[in-house]
């Protein structure tokens, strides 16, 4: 049986939120046909939909660490 691990589970809950805020700002701006400013650089909707679908994939990578390695 592995350990809990709270500094992991604190890092991945900060991700989490992060992660959170990052795909609400997307959605919005894709819902609103708006463009995204983010370190000089403009990202319109199709390049939005690229981020969010990286987002999801890294969630799912953050779900999958917390079923095997925290929740046990």
């Amino acid at each position: 049986m592995a350990t809990y691990n709270s500094e992991l589970d604190d890092k991945l809950d900060k991700e989490l939120l992060g992660l959170y805020d990052e795909m609400h700002i997307y959605f919005d701006a894709i819902e609103n046909d708006s463009v995204v400013i983010e370190n000089s650089i403009s990202y319109d909707a199709t390049e939005l939909a690229t981020k969010l679908a990286k987002d999801s994939l890294r969630v799912a990578e953050i779900l999958h660490i917390y079923d095997t390695e925290i929740a046990k």
